[in-house]
């Protein structure tokens, strides 16, 4: 007897889903970015919807919005 075939789900090759979140990550390049605030200007790519921790992305938008103090 045959055996019934499990439905085929479509799976998109060309956008695939998104890793999840690495919190501790995510906390580790804003508190580098904290001590080193003039190091944001390298990291032009990154978005606050980047993070996945809403906290997180609060946080770098807010870096985002106020200048970096003047180097020492």
């Amino acid at each position: 007897m045959a055996r019934p075939e499990p439905p085929h789900e479509e799976i998109s090759l060309e956008e695939p889903a998104p890793p999840p979140a690495v919190h501790y990550a995510e906390q580790a390049l804003l508190g580098a970015l904290l001590l080193e605030p003039h190091r944001l200007q390298a990291v032009t790519a990154l978005t606050p919807e980047h993070f996945g921790d809403p906290a997180h992305s609060a946080l770098f938008a807010a870096m985002r919005t106020v200048p970096a103090p003047a180097r020492r």
